[in-house]
């Protein structure tokens, strides 16, 4: 029997060439065939959420970060998603497998005028320091605002953006089109 270093390499091997796999190493191993296509998807994550034509404002936003909360409205969207959990009612995104990770959130919106609005992204409740800020004109003037991050990111973490304005009295934020992005 050769060693594996023995054996010919396979420079381009395809989705349905075979890998031997152990399963469950630590009390009952099982050798095991798994395709390298399924190796592969076992280690692909996207979770999404967004927001098509929307009308629903959130309202009293101020200089302290809080929790967008715009997904969770009629034009607000579960996207696709693998090994995550999209969840537009909660407006965040949480992940199954730990790994590095690249967040995303595209957003045009509409606001109270002469107001700079921050997104930034935080897990599990935390901000990452990774924001981006835009200021609307005029209150029909449509803004674009994005924000993306890579996060190293544990088993049932829960990904989601904040935001906040500069009037501390309150400010209103609707947002038109968003796109919240997790992918690793």
């Amino acid at each position: 029997m050769k060693k594996v270093t023995q054996l010919v390499e396979d420079t381009a091997p395809l989705g349905a060439d075979l890998l031997l796999t152990v399963d469950d190493p630590n009390g009952s191993p099982a050798s095991k065939k798994a395709t390298i296509a399924n190796v592969a998807k076992a280690t692909e994550a996207k979770g999404e959420i967004y927001i098509y034509e929307g009308v629903t404002t959130q309202t009293g936003i101020t200089t302290t970060p809080v929790k967008f909360a715009l997904f969770n409205t009629p034009q607000g969207f579960n996207g696709r998603n693998l090994n995550t959990t999209p969840d537009k009612i909660n407006n965040d995104i949480a992940v199954t497998n730990a790994g590095e990770y690249a967040a995303f959130l595209s957003l045009s919106a509409t606001g109270t005028a002469n107001t700079k609005f921050t997104a930034e992204i935080y897990v599990n409740g935390v901000g990452q320091k990774r924001a981006s800020g835009r200021s609307t004109g005029s209150a029909t003037d449509v803004m674009s605002l994005s924000v993306d991050a890579t996060l190293q990111l544990a088993a049932g973490d829960v990904v989601e953006i904040y935001v906040n304005s500069d009037k501390a009295g309150g400010a209103d934020l609707t947002a038109e089109y968003a796109q919240f992005i997790a992918v690793r």
